[in-house]
């Protein structure tokens, strides 16, 4: 009985402690601690507790922070066993993890049913859509064909670092690196403050200088200021800043968040000054992230207003707005943007190009979305019906990609990131600035170099890669496996040249590249036996017709039996020196001579003359080619067959005398 009594007591112990737990999660929960909460619902859940609440409150707490991997996990175990519970909030939130994790198929699966409880469109339509766009996740965004270049920006800190605007050389940003200030509790972080950087362009390296707060009295304050926009005279800022009470303390909302306002500065003298304001902020309601048209005469920015002064309804949590800027300095009525933009979730960061493009960042799940928010641009300032477009990766990954800017030429721009994971993304702090730009557009050439006769593997062969110039851009020395490798640009021209000791001088590729980016070409290359019985065996050392000096291209094939002289000096050689059959056989014989001469003095100018033990015309009577057409007619009555037939006769033969011994070819 006593035994009983006791099992029953901790039964209800049990009970009572797993309840409790549950109950003080709760309360951390409401109270946005989340962190705390998470670890409090995993003591309930390790003590058996299973329900719906337990599970999505588990993972708000991670998804909360951004931690979409742990959220994913109890999300997960909640669909599995309480899918039919799911609220379209939820669905969402479960879509946006899978997203996050790479898991676009099983992600997209899910969207009919989001889209269902929201009565949206028919699950079969977006059944559809999502099967027919998943090939959007293997694409990779590009400017001007060539792929896009991130780079984590020198300037960014431990801390929080986001937002990019540009103006006359200097990018603006915000920035919680403040560590003598005070500390939002939210993140633990320094509240953030408008900051300043100097571009320094130098070739293709960017660097910035003289990072510091901007130069105000009073746009920097205890509270967050972030996002800026500023005309193209430099004279107007525009920035978000928390909403404060008459106490000049944080007002928060019911979601422990802070709303916000946007506030104008004047430039006086290099220095922000002269805040107001602006009239269409509400103290229960958010409206930041300014934006400025082409002409500078419309605002928008992005609210959680029910509607606007039009009385048309907001669709999401937070949707892009605008206003229209009076000649007079006042604003017209705040619009919500017509168009195909805003949806159920939150628009956010909106910028406006030269020529009226919108960019914006997104976390809808009807869009083609890569994880938590992606940025998307869109024509609809210009077209109302026009679509957006997600700008893929490697701008967009799995987790938020916001605060786009891109210069007006389209060729380079800068945007923020919390992609802390994985670590090859070389994250800093909480929130990173990328810089962005087109890429070289590369490829690579590879082969092996072999004996032309035997296809045996040249190790200690030299390649070089020479561009259009002539200027030798890189050079290697093949090893055991014969295998060179060079990087390409696109679109330009090469030769990949190979010579080694006791080969033909060289074997040359002439190409050019296509406009593929990382495209792999393959080229082998062959190289011929400079000996051959008792012949050394080069080029033709060929002549001009009727001439007997030695060209340009004959002397680069002598300096291979120069070479050769200089590896073994046991090497002595004769020199013959023939004619094609045009002219009479006196003419030849003598004009032969005379290229057995010239190409004798061309080893004596080397001091190489005593290497040579006779140097003689052959005339005509050894042609190489005997139907060279009718041997009367002149090079200008000759095909271009034939001409080079009796280029093919016109040459020097250099034959080792019979007392050297053949020199074997290693």
């Amino acid at each position: 009985m006593k035994t009983k009594i006791f099992l029953i007591l901790l039964a209800f112990s049990y009970s009572s402690l797993t309840f409790s737990q549950s109950r003080v999660a709760d309360i951390f929960f409401e109270n946005f601690a989340y962190i705390e909460a998470a670890k409090f619902y995993k003591m309930a859940h390790e003590k058996n507790t299973r329900s719906y609440h337990l599970f999505t409150r588990l993972g708000d707490c991670y998804y909360n922070n951004s931690n979409t991997e742990e959220a994913l996990k109890w999300y997960q175990l909640g669909w599995e066993s309480y899918q039919d519970d799911f609220s379209a909030e939820y669905v969402y939130k479960y879509i946006q993890c899978l997203r996050s994790q790479k898991d676009y198929e099983t992600a997209n699966s899910l969207v009919p049913r989001y889209l269902e409880l929201r009565k949206a469109e028919t699950s079969a339509e977006a059944q559809a859509f999502y099967a027919d766009n998943l090939s959007v996740y293997q694409d990779s965004s590009e400017i001007d064909g060539r792929p896009i270049v991130l780079e984590n920006l020198d300037l960014n800190t431990e801390y929080s670092d986001f937002g990019s605007f540009v103006h006359d050389g200097t990018l603006y940003f915000a920035s919680s690196r403040n560590v003598e200030g005070k500390v939002y509790k939210w993140n633990e972080l320094p509240y953030l403050d408008v900051y300043q950087a100097r571009i320094m362009e130098n070739g293709r390296t960017t660097t910035y200088e003289g990072i510091d707060m901007v130069a105000s009295d009073s746009i920097n304050t205890d509270i967050h200021e972030a996002t800026v926009a500023i005309t193209k005279d430099g004279n107007t800022m525009y920035f978000t800043r928390d909403n404060v009470n008459k106490r000049n303390k944080v007002r928060y909302n019911t979601k422990g968040a802070s709303n916000l306002k946007i506030y104008k500065a004047t430039n006086i003298n290099g220095r922000w000054s002269n805040l107001k304001e602006l009239p269409f902020n509400d103290n229960k309601i958010s409206t930041g992230h300014p934006a400025l048209s082409p002409d500078e005469k419309r605002l928008y920015f992005v609210s959680d207003r029910k509607e606007d002064d039009n009385g048309v309804k907001n669709k999401g949590i937070t949707d892009i707005f605008y206003v229209d800027i009076l000649d007079d300095g006042t604003f017209g009525p705040v619009t919500w943007l017509p168009g195909n933009v805003n949806s159920a979730e939150r628009e956010m960061f909106p910028y406006v190009t030269s020529d009226n493009m919108l960019y914006y960042s997104s976390d809808s799940a009807e869009l083609l979305n890569y994880g938590l928010l992606d940025i998307y641009v869109t024509d609809v300032l210009n077209d109302p019906a026009a679509k957006s477009e997600n700008l893929k990766a490697p701008i967009n990954g799995t987790d938020d990609d916001f605060a786009f800017y891109i210069n007006d030429d389209k060729n380079k721009g800068y945007f923020s990131s919390n992609r802390a994971r994985p670590i090859e993304n070389d994250a800093k702090g909480n929130d990173d600035i990328y810089s962005f730009g087109s890429g070289l557009c590369l490829q690579s050439i590879s082969g092996i170099v072999t004996d032309s006769e035997t296809g045996e593997l040249l190790e200690n062969a030299r390649v070089r890669k020479i561009d259009e110039r002539g200027v030798v851009l890189d050079s290697v020395i093949t090893g055991t496996d014969a295998r060179y490798t060079f990087e390409l640009e696109c679109n330009r021209k090469y030769r990949i040249v190979a010579d080694r000791t006791c080969y033909n001088n060289e074997d040359i590729e002439e190409f050019t590249t296509s406009s593929v980016h990382e495209e792999a070409l393959e080229v082998n290359l062959e190289l011929d036996p400079l000996y051959d019985e008792k012949t050394i065996v080069i080029n033709d050392i060929t002549f001009v017709f009727d001439r007997w000096e030695i060209t340009a291209d004959g002397k680069r094939q002598l300096e291979n039996i120069i070479t050769l002289m200089q590896d073994d000096p046991r090497l002595v050689i004769d020199i013959e020196s023939h004619t094609d059959c045009r002219g009479s056989d006196q003419y030849n014989a003598v004009l032969s001579d005379k290229r057995a001469a010239s190409t004798k003095a061309y080893f004596v100018g080397r001091g190489y003359g005593n290497r040579i033990n006779s140097a003689v015309g052959k005339g005509e009577s050894e042609l190489l080619n005997k139907d060279c057409s009718d041997c009367r007619l002149q090079d200008r009555s000759l095909t271009a067959e034939q001409v080079l037939c009796h280029k093919e006769n016109r040459r020097s033969v250099f034959r080792i005398v019979d007392e050297t011994p053949r020199r074997k070819c290693e």
